[in-house]
């Protein structure tokens, strides 16, 4: 009975301690989990984060079908080669404003280099060659790049954040995706 008793209540200790913790993460803490939960494909964890005027615009099933990564496999292996740090936290009162420097894959260079060899006029026409081709130009991509030499650029985002109830919340802006910090949704290249 004692050994219940104590069970119970450490458990209620560990998880009374987990939620105020939560309480307690930071703003710019919140944006980390929020970009980790992004790029790791967890939509559900990243809508979480979102605010409640957020998540009253854009339901979980819209938020998930708008964000989602696709297949794992390629989304892991792209993401591993984001590299992103919290510049600046700035707190007033129960808002606060993150920025972000991102350095990421030159997705637009990259892409264009291997549409310009699928797209062309001798592009085959019959559907097995044009696998082929496909299927080569994608694995001559992904040697290209998949070592040291892919091209980079780097970005900076601002993240807005209001404190719920229940921590710092991110606030999409009228284009819908968080970070962004401009009229066109596009973070800011540096």
């Amino acid at each position: 009975m004692i050994t219940v008793l104590v069970l119970a209540t450490g458990l209620f200790l560990f998880l009374f301690l987990a939620v105020r913790q939560g309480r307690r993460l930071t703003a710019a803490q919140v944006v980390g989990n929020y970009l980790q939960a992004t790029l790791g494909g967890r939509t559900a964890d990243a809508y979480q984060l979102l605010s409640r005027t957020a998540r009253a615009r854009e339901s979980l099933s819209e938020y998930q079908a708008r964000r989602s990564l696709g297949h794992g496999l390629i989304a892991n292996m792209i993401a591993g080669k984001f590299d992103y740090a919290v510049r600046d936290e700035s707190v007033n009162g129960d808002r606060a404003t993150v920025t972000v420097v991102t350095t990421y894959p030159d997705f637009k260079r990259m892409m264009a280099e291997s549409l310009a060899e699928m797209t062309g006029s001798d592009f085959p026409d019959d559907p097995f060659d044009s696998f082929i081709i496909v299927c080569r130009t994608t694995t001559a991509m992904l040697k290209k790049y998949g070592g040291g030499g892919m091209p980079l650029l780097t970005a900076e985002s601002t993240f807005h954040l209001f404190r719920e109830d229940d921590g710092w919340k991110i606030l999409l802006s009228d284009s819908g995706a968080a970070g962004d910090t401009s009229a066109a949704g596009n973070p800011a290249v540096v």
